[in-house]
């Protein structure tokens, strides 16, 4: 009788941990989301993305400056006119005399751009709109990347996270059970030692992972434009991302995608068109530009009220532009030298953006995708083993964490799937899937 009073008491005390356990389990299943939470698809993100960046806002304003130049540049230059009219007369002693016999004269000047400079000024002003043009979709390349990878970053630490809130309760009840047994005698001291141990490690594991999702949020909330200080929840369709495939794709035509679609490439590209119309312009600049003149003077000539025209331009003697028609053609070799690396730099970007995806899916492939599936009872699977003495502590404390270790790689490893995605559809400039 004696040995079934010892029993009892502890099996009692840890069928109440159980208990407890799945009652908290059954609590967080049914909170519900808080009025202070965005929840958002992809797309939706993408929408509010485009219609709310700040710096896209800011990039497409620089469009508008270059749209602006193009006007400026069509332009003529102002003419000039001048007015001279007699101040003080010394023989009469008078100021400001307005009478047919004192001296007034009027003149006008206009510049003439001859060699099509003005339309080489227009070429080279469009080109600059364009090349803004490829900026503004290369700031979006770039900050999308950025979005999305923030967005799954968002969805999978969420989902680690369930993982703990699911383990760290019930090792708390199991915790408490234990220092409810210890004055008893029915635990050791170490065993105790041994849990707060694990918890504690769990409870840093996670702060990780929320410090890590605040900060992501807090990507979302700056690229998206968000002011309010709201809960940003990611909505992803697991059935698409299973999915994914990139055995479909191959190197070569992805090099050559890129290559062409690339908006960093395209505008090296532009850049190359601007010197080569630079230096069309500085040659031009050997051909003088004449003023055309136009005047009256009513007593400063050999007859009275003489009106005239006359032509003015420089005489190409000694500066015939040489130096910047060199520096012009130089320019054209260094832009060619810069988008020869480029395309390297591109070509190299794609090549190992494909081959870790490659190695991803791998992986991916030969993991074990029931990692992830029916995680509470495999866990109350162990608990009973463990409330039934089938499994000791120590064993049990290292399945718990080998368990958890498993379902956060593997997350980890599906969330590494989906940036391997993201990042070869940076690389090669536009959306493969």
């Amino acid at each position: 009788m004696e040995l079934k009073i010892f029993i009892m008491p502890s099996s009692i005390i840890m069928l109440c941990i159980v208990f407890e356990s799945l009652t908290c389990f059954s609590t967080l299943a049914g909170q519900t989301d808080s009025e202070d939470t965005l929840k958002l698809s992809l797309q939706d993100a993408d929408s509010l993305f485009l219609s709310r960046n700040l710096s896209l806002m800011a990039q497409n304003y620089k469009i508008d400056e270059n749209e602006a130049n193009i006007i400026q540049a069509r332009i003529w230059d102002l003419p000039t006119i001048t007015i001279n009219y007699n101040f003080y007369n010394p023989r009469d002693k008078k100021y400001f005399e307005f009478s047919q016999n004192t001296e007034a004269s009027m003149q006008m000047q206009q510049l003439i751009l001859l060699g099509r400079k003005r339309s080489k000024l227009v070429s080279m002003a469009q080109i600059n709109k364009q090349i803004a043009n490829y900026q503004y979709y290369d700031l979006l390349r770039n900050l999308k990347f950025q979005l999305h990878s923030s967005f799954y970053n968002c969805y999978f630490l969420r989902e680690k996270l369930k993982i703990f809130e699911t383990e760290l309760p019930m090792l708390h009840q199991v915790l408490a059970g234990y220092e409810t047994m210890y004055p008893r005698g029915f635990v050791s001291l170490k065993e105790i030692v041994r849990l707060k141990a694990l918890l504690f490690s769990l409870e840093n594991d996670k702060l990780d992972l929320l410090q890590q999702l605040h900060e992501n949020e807090g990507v979302l909330r700056v690229m998206l434009n968000e002011k309010r200080h709201v809960e940003i929840r990611s909505l992803v369709n697991s059935v698409s991302l299973d999915g994914i495939r990139f055995d479909k794709y191959s190197l070569g035509a992805l090099i050559d995608t890129a290559l062409l679609n690339r908006s960093d490439m395209l505008a090296y590209q532009e850049q190359i068109k601007f010197s080569q119309t630079d230096l069309v312009y500085q040659k031009s600049q050997k051909i003088p530009n004449p003023t055309v003149i136009a005047g009256w003077d009513r007593q400063g000539s050999f007859v009275p009220d003489y009106n005239y025209l006359g032509l003015s331009f420089d005489l190409p003697f000694w500066n015939r532009n040489k130096g910047n028609i060199k520096a012009a053609e130089a320019r054209i070799r260094e832009n060619q030298a810069m988008l020869d690396n480029y395309s390297l730099q591109v070509s190299s970007e794609v090549e190992q953006s494909f081959v870790k995806a490659e190695e991803i899916q791998k992986l991916y492939d030969s993991a074990d995708s029931k990692y992830n599936d029916d995680f509470i009872k495999i866990i109350r699977g162990v608990t009973e083993s463990f409330l039934k003495h089938q499994v000791g502590l120590l064993e049990f404390i290292d399945l718990y964490e080998s368990y958890k270790d498993s379902q956060t790689q593997y997350l980890q490893l599906q969330n590494d799937r989906i940036h391997a995605m993201e990042n070869l559809n940076f690389s090669v400039g536009k959306s493969l899937n």
